[in-house]
């Protein structure tokens, strides 16, 4: 069988994984039957049982980050099995694969860098003016959970009464409808609806990002200094409107290893938090190890794949 892969591309966040492979030799098809391996974002159930039909077929499964954050599908209710015939799964950085331990996986975890975009060193800003703040965004069924749309309510209060005293600029830029990240607009507040398309040019040019996950670690990737939110309140996946809402099962054997330094709900003076985030990278230099890493080893991935085969 020749050298051809087959890949489930989640939005973008496979297209290192796959250039890489191409750079080695590799041939992407678009027909799954023709492929010798087959690299997949997940394996929940749904997608499980098409590997599964593939994997009694000789082929050779291998995953890839679903998100920049460690993927937890499996400390969830109804995913807790992982698909038990997984060849490898890459993963970001040491941190990951030390967080996916804790709750359980049992097949090889190699770590092959960040993949998500260009990464910079720490950038340290002269002030804090620019501010970006990036909401949790609803599913693609334009539902959030109260807990979420209480953070993002929080946390928009918080900058508003910056914006109104002159300390900040703030721009939010949201996914989807605004209503339904739980937010109404401001006078003297610039919106941007985004896409979730990996893009960081409003990353780069702002003084500080308020993010979660994917948009927070795109920014810590990107040397711009950055601020989480709700770090402290448990994973959590699902959709009020579908009724399949849950949190994580085992939040406390891992937490202590994936909650971010800074966390604007968590402070009471939130400028002196920004002055704090803007002047250094001390304080995230550990986390930004473990969880970030090193850049993407297109060469180290294909080898291992091949040397799994």
């Amino acid at each position: 069988m020749s050298k051809k892969f087959f890949i489930f591309m989640h939005q973008t966040k496979g297209a290192a994984f796959a250039n890489a492979l191409e750079s080695a030799g590799w041939e992407r098809t678009r027909r799954i039957s023709e492929a010798m391996i087959i690299l997949s974002d997940t394996d929940i159930p749904t997608r499980a049982k098409t590997l599964d039909i593939y994997h009694r077929k000789g082929k050779k499964i291998f995953l890839y980050p679903h998100t920049a954050r460690a993927s937890l599908f499996h400390d969830f209710e109804g995913f807790t099995q992982s698909f038990p015939h997984t060849t490898s799964e890459f993963v970001v950085a040491p941190g990951h694969a030390e967080i996916l331990r804790a709750i359980g996986i049992k097949h090889p975890l190699d770590a092959v860098g960040w993949s998500m975009c260009p990464m910079r060193e720490f950038q340290p800003r002269v002030q804090y003016r620019k501010v970006l703040f990036a909401p949790i965004h609803p599913n693609a069924d334009n539902s959030l959970c109260d807990v979420d749309k209480k953070i993002n309510r929080d946390v928009l209060s918080l900058l508003i009464t910056l914006v109104r005293s002159g300390d900040i600029d703030l721009t939010v830029r949201y996914v989807r409808d605004l209503d339904k990240n739980g937010l109404w607009t401001e006078p003297g507040v610039t919106y941007f609806k985004g896409e979730l398309d990996l893009s960081y040019e409003q990353i780069d040019a702002a003084d500080i990002v308020i993010a979660h996950q994917t948009f927070a670690y795109l920014s810590i990737a990107r040397g711009v200094p950055t601020i989480m939110m709700g770090e402290d309140i448990s994973p959590r996946v699902g959709s009020p409107i579908r009724g399949d809402f849950r949190f994580a099962l085992t939040w406390d054997k891992y937490k202590h290893l994936l909650i971010y330094p800074y966390d604007i709900l968590a402070e009471s003076d939130t400028l002196a938090l920004f002055r704090r985030a803007i002047a250094s990278d001390a304080e995230i230099t550990d986390w930004h190890r473990r969880l970030i890493g090193e850049p993407f080893d297109g060469k180290k991935f294909a080898a291992i794949v091949e040397g799994r085969l």
